[in-house]
């Protein structure tokens, strides 16, 4: 997972981890949120084509799977928001991505999470009060993980090992272990 807070600072870190021999085999963005604060439109469309293009040359060349998670919601009346992120400029980001995507022959998946996280804010309790972040009580991260693992394992970057075993902790207190066989390691 990578994380740049701006699009124009992602393709130098891009870069970064693709120049040698030896890169990832996947590459899950999360940029956007700060584009939307100080950035209009045209940069902001020419920045996501900088990326795209950089991807799309780096595709052709290296067996790298990229990923990318839109811009979230913000509740821009929470009481504790920063008021510098407005959900109509998110807006603007999240569609100069997604009119992106179609050329974006780099991209494996692109997961939209801004209604869900819309949603997700109205649950009592799991919006943070800076309109911005989540309460661990509502597993956001653990979804997002959970949506990404799966993503992994369907384009093969990750691959189940057979000396996999699973069990319950010994102090879990229940009936049943469940176990999945594996090889022992030679």
């Amino acid at each position: 997972m990578t994380w740049s807070p701006r699009l124009d600072e992602a393709v130098d870190y891009i870069k970064d981890l693709t120049v040698t021999d030896t890169y990832p085999d996947a590459i899950i963005m999360n940029m956007g949120l700060h584009p939307s604060m100080d950035t209009d439109e045209e940069d902001v469309r020419d920045q996501v084509q900088t990326l795209v293009s950089l991807t799309n040359n780096i595709a052709d060349e290296k067996n790298i799977k990229f990923l990318y998670h839109s811009p979230t919601y913000v509740d821009e009346e929470a009481k504790g928001s920063p008021g510098n992120l407005e959900n109509g400029e998110i807006m603007m980001v999240n569609k100069v991505l997604e009119d992106a995507v179609p050329k974006w022959e780099a991209l494996e998946g692109y997961l939209n999470l801004y209604n869900y996280s819309k949603s997700l804010k109205s649950v009592p309790g799991c919006g943070r009060d800076d309109g911005i972040h989540f309460e661990p009580v509502c597993n956001y991260q653990a979804a997002i993980t959970q949506w990404d693992f799966n993503w992994l394992l369907q384009l093969r970057v990750l691959e189940i090992s057979d000396r996999i075993k699973i069990v319950a902790h010994p102090e879990a207190k229940i009936n049943t272990i469940y176990t999945q066989s594996g090889k022992p390691r030679a």
